[in-house]
């Protein structure tokens, strides 16, 4: 009788902890369905350009997703949301530290990491964005081969890193992988496998390939109805650069034009007025390429765009001998220089462009102590 008594109480137990397990199952997953569906929503709320609203929900949902645990992807889901919306915000540090939470707590590859290098590739931190990149488009290929459109986006991306370090064969040999297997899977018409013909382009340009760049630009024209107003404008801006380089004036000025109606991106309509108004300075016309360079500082305050623009317009004035001015100019780069250029080699490449003023204005004082900064020879 007690074994029989014993055996009972263990049938009992172990229905009741069956039940319990079960029931507690059910209210995680009930739990996981809700945060899943505020995720959508703040993903939606941000995409729509509805910050105020987006932020509150990110917030309450992050709050919402913490029964579930750290490791949960619904929680790394919504702290990514969260920090997507402090981007938006541009509060960056705060995106930044989020973003590493999630990697923190996540396997790669996770959404997280390309985050971050996007974040830091805004910021101008190529060398961090590059070892980004890459870590996870290791891991994207050994979890879902280099045809997945994760591995690509990546490829595209760190073909852009690349580009922006100056390292031009690496950057060619990223884009013409990326662009065989986007030919191969997507087509040759896909938006996607456009724009990493026009990266390319972009390299062979930096290379003074100019027919190789024009072949693909040209392509690439000849099928714009499938490309997105943004994507559109870019390569507006592209044959205008080539077209100047060639020393096609007029249809370059067109083609800028053209881009400035379609570019609805601040940070591109800024360097499209940039490209516009040095395109203007080889012309001749210096007073129109003054206003569009002040019109690219003053939309693109505080970014990495507004240093080009400020070393053009300086250089501007100091050929027009308005050196008050060109200083004025100047001080404000050399201001915001540390704090928006973290590449040393990018330094120097733009510093050696803007000594010239300090000589000019015989300051050798001043001139050897920003050389001496810079480690830079004159």
């Amino acid at each position: 009788m007690p074994i029989r008594l014993l055996f009972l109480w263990l049938v009992i137990i172990f229905g009741v902890t069956t039940v319990y397990s079960q029931k507690q199952q059910e209210i995680q997953n009930q739990q996981e369905k809700e945060i899943h569906q505020r995720n959508l929503y703040v993903s939606q709320l941000y995409r729509a350009g509805n910050m105020e609203q987006a932020f509150r929900w990110a917030v309450d949902t992050r709050e919402k997703a913490r029964v579930l645990g750290q490791k949960n992807p619904y929680y790394l889901r919504a702290i990514t949301n969260l920090a997507v919306v402090y981007e938006y915000q541009k509060k960056d540090s705060k995106a930044e530290t989020l973003y590493i939470e999630c990697r923190k707590h996540s396997e790669e590859p996770c959404a997280a990491t390309i985050n971050l290098a996007g974040l830091f590739r805004r910021q101008g931190k190529y060398a961090k964005a590059q070892k980004l990149y890459a870590v996870y488009l290791k891991a994207a290929k050994e979890k879902w081969g280099k045809d997945h459109p994760y591995a690509l986006l990546c490829m595209n991306n760190l073909g852009m890193i690349y580009t922006k370090l100056s390292m031009y064969l690496q950057a060619e040999a990223m884009f013409k992988e990326c662009l065989e297997i986007r030919r191969r899977t997507l087509g040759e018409n896909h938006p996607d496998t456009l724009q990493t013909m026009m990266n390319l382009a972009m390299v062979y340009m930096e290379l003074r390939q100019y027919g190789k760049t024009k072949v693909l630009l040209q392509n690439v024209e000849k099928k714009q109805s499938y490309i997105p107003p943004d994507h559109l404008a870019t390569l507006l801006n592209n044959l205008a650069l080539l077209y100047g380089y060639q020393g096609k004036y007029k249809q370059a000025e067109n083609l800028y034009q053209r881009s400035l109606k379609l570019t609805k991106d601040n940070a591109t309509y800024a360097t499209t007025l940039n490209n516009l108004a040095t395109l203007y300075e080889y012309m001749g016309k210096n007073q129109q390429a003054e206003n569009y360079y002040l019109r690219s500082l003053q939309l693109a305050q505080n970014t990495l765009s507004s240093l080009d623009a400020m070393n053009n317009l300086a250089m501007l004035y100091l050929y027009q001998k308005k050196l008050k001015k060109a200083e004025d100019i100047l001080q404000k780069y050399l201001f915001y220089l540390p704090t928006l250029t973290t590449n040393i080699a990018s330094k120097r490449k733009t510093d050696q462009k803007i000594l010239p003023l300090h000589h000019y204005q015989v300051r050798k004082k001043k001139a050897r102590s920003f050389v001496a900064c810079y480690k830079i020879k004159t």
